[in-house]
């Protein structure tokens, strides 16, 4: 397909480059005043040679395709010289007698020059279209194999990020869920609750490469109540978004929910020193922010999800993942994207 492609476009550029031509030479007579009897028969010959010279330069694509492109393109240019001189010496006798009044017999010997110095004319300026033609089509092609490229990329970050949530999510959840459930029958089924709610959203749509920030924010608040019901007085988050943005935008599935859970397992929580945890929109971009009270038993944080999403964000949009880290306080922020232009991916 995609050679055949090329080929049409190698045509239209012979078709274009014919026409051009031959204006050239049309204009190259009347200009220099050689005559208007030899006007219409030069033009038709420019343009017919020019055609078949194209015509050579195409062939000879086809045909040498077996070698390094490097090779090829020597062969090419090799062999479609050659042809061209060939050509010439084969319709230069017609040409003569177009355009030849007098009764001179045409002579190979005396024409040579003249054949020589044509070909060295138009061959080069065809055969340089030609590979330019070449060169923007191959040009394409690896925009759009790069495009594919980074399309499975981003889904195969898109799934590894599913499957490093839901394995440890789920048994953190259910360890929760029994411990709840011997302490607070009430407490255990409200977590119950949740728990399905938050499961059924996060495999809805699973293929989709972002989410509705409306679905994200209700994600999230079953996450959240989740929390709290776990940590009690020692976590306070707040979700602060315009109806409208979360309406319009869009983040990557899961973001906002792994930043807050990144937040909560880093850090210490007690009634005392509680966590707060705050999410802001403002200006296009989410400000996600925990005071610190890293645990002291914990080794330095790997920061994976924070390395998935900083990815995430560079193959879905190419817009930076800013963190900050100063009074007391983590920040991180992403970009809210428009939802219409990003839903439809997967």
């Amino acid at each position: 397909m995609g050679r055949n492609i090329l080929i049409r476009k190698l045509i239209l550029a012979s078709v274009i480059t014919s026409f051009i031509l031959s204006g050239y030479a049309f204009s190259f007579i009347n200009v220099f005043k050689l005559g208007t009897s030899a006007n219409y028969e030069s033009v038709i010959t420019v343009f017919i040679r020019t055609l078949l010279i194209s015509g050579i330069n195409i062939w000879t694509f086809l045909r040498f395709t077996g070698h390094s492109e490097k090779k090829n393109q020597v062969l090419r240019l090799v062999v479609g010289f050659l042809l061209c001189i060939g050509l010439f010496m084969l319709t230069e006798p017609l040409a003569h007698r177009f355009y030849s009044h007098e009764k001179i017999p045409w002579q190979l010997s005396s024409a040579i020059p003249s054949i020589l110095l044509q070909s060295l004319m138009q061959f080069p300026i065809i055969s340089s279209i030609h590979e330019i033609v070449i060169l923007e089509h191959e040009k394409t092609k690896a925009r759009i194999e790069n495009s594919l490229l980074k399309q499975s990329q981003l889904e195969s970050a898109n799934q590894l990020l599913r499957q490093q949530i839901h394995p440890h999510f789920l048994f953190n959840a259910l360890s929760m869920m029994k411990s709840l459930y011997k302490k607070d029958v009430h407490a255990g089924e409200a977590y119950l609750t949740h728990l399905v709610s938050f499961m059924r959203a996060s495999l809805t749509d699973s293929q989709h490469q972002v989410a509705r920030l409306k679905d994200e924010v209700k994600l999230c608040e079953d996450y959240i109540i989740m929390q709290k019901i776990r940590f009690d007085n020692a976590l306070h988050c707040q979700v602060s978004i315009p109806e409208a943005v979360q309406q319009s935008g869009a983040v990557p599935g899961f973001s906002l929910q792994s930043l807050i859970e990144n937040a909560i397992k880093h850090n210490e929580a007690t009634e005392y020193a509680p966590l707060r945890i705050t999410v802001e929109y403002h200006d296009g971009w989410l400000t996600i922010e925990n005071n610190l009270q890293l645990k002291p038993q914990l080794d330095t944080p790997s920061r994976k999800g924070l390395k998935n999403l900083i990815e995430r964000y560079q193959l879905l949009s190419g817009d930076p993942v800013p963190m900050h880290q100063e009074n007391g306080l983590f920040t991180v922020q992403i970009k809210v994207l428009p939802y219409e232009d990003y839903h439809h991916r997967r």
